[in-house]
């Protein structure tokens, strides 16, 4: 599958999504606001529309940083979890530094453990950072020239 296939759907999923929420807030703001005068209306709606903004926001985050979208990501592009944990260790013996791409962002550093479903990451800064496998899309070496 390739990848401008896989952004496409995503696209729709998250579109289909959000227009039901957006539709059934609208709704909602509708029937509260039928009976206000102008002023009250002006400013409920202002209002309204910020929370709709993230209620959708935290609905869209909600999808992105579940557990079935990493596993359907993982899937797309072919990214079996036992290879990332050989991979992993492979990283790990010649403390190779590495970014880890997870569905909520990345982890830059050195990985300093792997276990049967996680590896933890030492950041630059000294911070420790495990992360499941379950949620690893990618990893890759960093810094190399």
């Amino acid at each position: 599958m390739s990848s401008d296939r896989v952004v496409k759907m995503l696209l729709e999923i998250m579109v289909r999504r959000d227009r039901r929420v957006e539709r059934r807030i609208r709704k909602q703001i509708r029937r509260l606001l039928s009976g206000l005068d102008k002023d009250v209306s002006k400013r409920v709606r202002r209002d309204l529309q910020r929370l709709l903004a993230r209620t959708i926001r935290n609905e869209v985050r909600g999808i992105l940083y579940s557990e079935q979208f990493a596993r359907f990501l993982r899937e797309a592009i072919g990214q079996p979890q036992q290879p990332l944990a050989e991979l992993a260790r492979r990283y790990m013996e010649e403390q190779i530094p590495v970014s880890v791409l997870t569905p909520s962002g990345s982890v830059e550093g050195i990985i300093t453990n792997v276990g049967v479903d996680f590896i933890v990451v030492r950041e630059p800064r000294g911070s420790i950072v495990v992360v499941h496998l379950d949620n690893t899309l990618a990893i890759q070496p960093t810094g190399l020239e």
